[in-house]
């Protein structure tokens, strides 16, 4: 093959195609898309509120009632605390929270 300086400009100045274009421009459009869809998806997270109950010399108190009860909205979760005196609330959304604990015989709070 002959190379002359008008088959190096043609390799040069080569031009993608139309589709090849549409192409392209599709990918680098989904791939920003998801990009910045993700970063939002992220925002919305949850977390898990877990203590131990204990009585005031440190003994710790199975089966005390325990309510979470969201302060903005009023919504309210029960669980009872296990022989070790633990309690778990998983997956709470955001937000602020207020945590009461009872049990027969002793003062609530």
């Amino acid at each position: 093959m002959k190379v002359t300086l008008e088959t190096v400009h043609r390799a040069a100045s080569w031009q993608p195609s139309a589709g090849l274009r549409r192409a392209v421009l599709l990918v680098v459009a989904v791939a920003l898309l998801l990009g910045l869809a993700l970063p939002v998806a992220a925002q919305y997270g949850s977390a898990s509120i877990s203590a131990t109950v204990v009585d005031r010399t440190g003994g710790v108190v199975p089966n005390a009632k325990v309510v979470l009860k969201n302060d903005e909205s009023g919504i309210t979760r029960e669980t009872v605390t296990n022989a070790s005196g633990v309690f778990v609330f998983p997956s709470v959304p955001p937000g602020s929270y207020t945590v009461t604990v009872s049990f027969t015989g002793l003062e609530t709070w």
